[in-house]
């Protein structure tokens, strides 16, 4: 076979490109076609009202483009047209996800809003349209869109209201007017209708509960005028109710009367001595006249009649201990911990007490209190230690007595630990020798 040289070496090449280019274009051209004709087949199906095999059709092109949006929106409302509402919702909302990451919001709520509209009777995508609302406001805060996003979603949610009344459909109805009063607090309409509606349905209790976090939520962002129409309306409702009455004291302190305050709300909680929010309102009395030590003592008292008031416990414990007031502060820790043992939490009990013992190594009620955590978390080395510290402190200060009664009471919940024993053996010696 001759040889060939390299200039037609290279001619032959790019002969063999150009034949692969060209049955490439072909391909290309044919698959096109193909992939259109697909297209105008699918589309046919849908104008004959062939819900089955519109289906079927929009399946195949996008297992080809399964990141196609306008195919899932084509065949999410294929879907819906043929009754499956669940395989509909779950590809639009799939759309939805992909505009929400890619940033066009507008694009994702437009769509909610037009699915809502095919779909009046179901509240599924409006309610999804009202959560993406919000949650846009959320991460637009402080912005000029915060306010958009926020008057869209309250738009949507009186309309949603109006529906589900319409309907008589009233525990969504109480929903949604409880998801405007969040948006919008200042509307005391809402807040009026509500009220009327819980109380229609004999939940005054509720309604109450209601008005009276209404008012925080109004206080919190400096609406104290709203906040007293407010606690009017709650008073109006039952006039007896000690925690509006407490809300209401809180109202007179900023008008200037803080003693008569205090005496009223004095009052109030010894004939209401277990209502946490007569106790809460005392303490924000307090915190506002700047007297944070006894601020704190209500805070705990609140605690321990209401366990889910752990955050504002914790907080001002922390502050109370930034401020070097140990004892007030592990009165307040020490009721957290109460409440993680009660909850068989032991070693969270050790941890809130931790920063006590590390800031004042020497406060006997932590060293106590440290003793016994680490005896309910097992760890009896630990235990030993913390009781070490505290011999030494009682022996300093002539209290073996105090000691001897200590580890009694600690023997008491531990029968069995040999080490408690032990010391108890030896400060009985100690003791009578005395």
């Amino acid at each position: 076979m001759p040889s060939t040289t390299f200039e037609e070496q290279l001619i032959n090449g790019l002969n063999n490109i150009d034949l692969v280019e060209k049955k490439t274009s072909w391909f290309n051209k044919f698959f096109s076609i193909k992939l259109s004709n697909q297209h105008e087949i699918a589309s046919s199906y849908v104008q004959a009202r062939n819900w089955d095999k519109a289906v079927d059709a929009y399946q195949a092109l996008l297992s080809r483009n399964p990141e196609d949006i306008a195919l899932m929106t084509t065949l999410a409302e294929v879907y819906l047209k043929k009754g499956q509402k669940n395989q509909a919702f779950t590809l639009f909302e799939k759309v939805v996800k992909i505009h929400t990451q890619e940033g066009q919001i507008s694009a994702a709520t437009a769509l909610l809003a037009r699915v809502a509209e095919m779909v009046p009777g179901d509240a599924r995508p409006r309610e999804r349209l009202v959560r993406l609302l919000i949650q846009a406001s959320e991460q637009e805060k402080n912005t000029a869109n915060e306010a958009r996003f926020r008057d869209q979603a309250l738009v949507e949610l009186r309309r949603m209201i109006n529906q589900q009344h319409a309907q008589r459909d009233f525990e969504c109805t109480i929903r949604y007017l409880r998801a405007v009063s969040n948006l919008d607090p200042r509307d005391l309409g809402t807040a009026k209708r509500l009220v009327a509606l819980l109380q229609q349905k004999g939940r005054d209790g509720e309604a109450m509960v209601f008005l009276r976090n209404l008012v925080d939520r109004l206080m919190e962002r400096g609406l104290d005028g709203v906040a007293e129409k407010v606690i009017y309306e709650g008073l109006r409702l039952d006039n007896g109710n000690p925690s509006m009455k407490a809300l209401f004291y809180l109202v007179q302190l900023k008008e200037g009367f803080g003693n008569d305050v205090l005496i009223g709300l004095e009052r109030l909680h010894q004939q209401h001595p277990h209502d946490v929010e007569v106790v809460k309102v005392l303490a924000r009395v307090e915190m506002k006249l700047e007297r944070q030590e006894i601020a704190a003592k209500w805070l705990t008292a609140a605690f321990r009649i209401d366990p889910s008031q752990t955050m504002p416990l914790m907080n001002m414990g922390r502050k109370m201990l930034e401020q070097g007031k140990v004892g007030v502060a592990f009165d307040m820790f020490e009721a957290l911990a109460e409440h993680a043992w009660s909850m068989g939490k032991a070693e969270i009990g050790l941890n809130l007490l931790e920063p006590i013992f590390n800031q004042d190594k020497n406060h006997l009620p932590t060293l106590r209190a440290m003793t016994l955590y680490s005896l309910r978390a097992k760890r009896e080395q630990d235990a030993m230690y913390y009781l070490d510290q505290a011999t030494a402190f009682y022996t300093k200060w002539n209290r073996l007595p105090d000691l001897q009664m200590f580890v009694r009471q600690t023997l008491a919940e531990f029968p069995e630990n040999k080490a408690l024993w032990e010391r108890i053996r030896i400060l009985d010696k100690k003791v009578n020798a005395a």
